[in-house]
């Protein structure tokens, strides 16, 4: 499987999630490490 992901430079190579679990998202709640990805670059801007 392919996804992309949008990213500065200074957390291009964190894959760990982290910074969702630090502060909650769309999608997960504080705590839950998430990575957000999608099946196109379009879907990710």
């Amino acid at each position: 499987m392919q996804v992309y992901r949008v990213a500065t430079s200074e957390y291009i190579e964190d894959l760990s999630g982290y910074g969702a679990k630090l502060n909650g998202g769309r999608w997960n709640r504080e705590g839950v490490a998430v990575l957000y990805t999608g099946s196109s670059i379009a879907l990710c801007a």
